[in-house]
C-alpha cells in the first residue's frame, strides 16, 4: 500500500522507470502503476488470511515456509495487523476478545504469552522478546490499530499502563528510559536479565544526551 499511495500521491498514479533503475525483469519504458500495487496488496491480504489467521484463537501467526505450516507461538505482533489495516471488523473484534487478554499485563502488552514461552532453563533461556517483557513498538502499533477499529477504551487503557510504568521507572531509577521492561512487575520493571540485559540500565553504556 505504501508504494501504491506514493505513486498516487506523488506521481499521478504511475511512474516511468528510468533506464538506470530497471531490474532484470523490466523492459525499457517500464511503467509502475498504482493499480498493480493495489492488486498485490489485496492478494497479500488474502494470503495472510489463508496462511496466518487463526479464527478459533483470534490471532495472526507466523507461517513457516519450509514446513509449509502455521506456527503456534503467540506474539504481540499479531496486533500489527490492526495497525496495517488488513484485519476485517470481525477479525479485529476477535483479536480484542480472544487475544488481547492473553497479552495484557500491569505495564501494557507482553511480547509473548507465558504459555508460548514455556519453562525457562539451561537449554531454553529467557529471551528478550519473550514473556514477560514488553517493547515500545509493540505497544504503539497496537494502540494505533485499536484506535483505528474503534476500540478507544482499550487503546487508552494500554497507553496509560505503559506510560505510567515508564514514567514511574524513570522517576525511581535516576531518570533513565530503557529499551524494554518487565511489564508484570509493579516495582523496578527496568530490571531485565534476558540475553544481554537491558540497554540503558548499565550507566557505562548510557549516552550523555538523548
Amino acid at each position: 500500500m505504501d508504494i501504491a499511495t506514493t505513486l498516487e500521491g506523488k506521481f499521478g498514479g504511475s511512474l516511468a522507470i528510468p533506464p538506470e533503475f530497471l531490474t532484470k525483469d523490466m523492459q525499457p519504458g517500464h511503467v509502475e502503476d498504482a493499480g498493480t500495487w493495489h492488486r498485490r496488496a489485496r492478494e497479500r491480504r488474502k494470503r495472510m488470511d489463508k496462511y496466518m489467521w487463526d479464527s478459533e484463537r483470534g490471532m495472526y501467526f507466523d507461517y513457516n515456509t519450509d514446513k509449509r505450516e502455521r506456527t503456534t507461538y503467540e506474539s504481540a505482533t499479531t496486533f500489527w495487523a490492526l495497525w496495517a489495516r488488513i484485519a476485517s471488523p470481525r477479525q479485529a473484534a476477535d483479536m480484542v476478545v480472544k487475544a488481547l487478554p492473553l497479552f495484557e499485563e500491569l505495564g501494557g502488552l507482553a511480547a509473548g504469552t507465558e504459555r508460548s514461552r514455556g519453562l525457562c532453563g539451561l537449554h531454553r533461556p529467557n529471551r528478550q522478546w519473550d514473556y514477560p517483557y514488553g517493547w515500545a513498538p509493540q505497544q504503539i502499533l497496537a494502540w494505533d490499530g485499536l484506535w483505528h477499529y474503534g476500540y478507544d477504551a482499550d487503546a487508552i487503557r494500554l497507553v496509560y499502563k505503559w506510560l505510567f510504568m515508564v514514567t514511574k521507572a524513570f522517576n525511581d531509577f535516576n531518570g533513565v528510559v530503557v529499551e524494554k521492561y518487565d511489564v508484570t512487575r509493579p516495582d523496578h520493571p527496568h530490571k531485565v536479565l534476558a540475553e544481554y540485559g537491558n540497554q540503558g540500565s548499565d550507566f557505562k553504556g548510557v549516552p550523555r544526551e538523548g
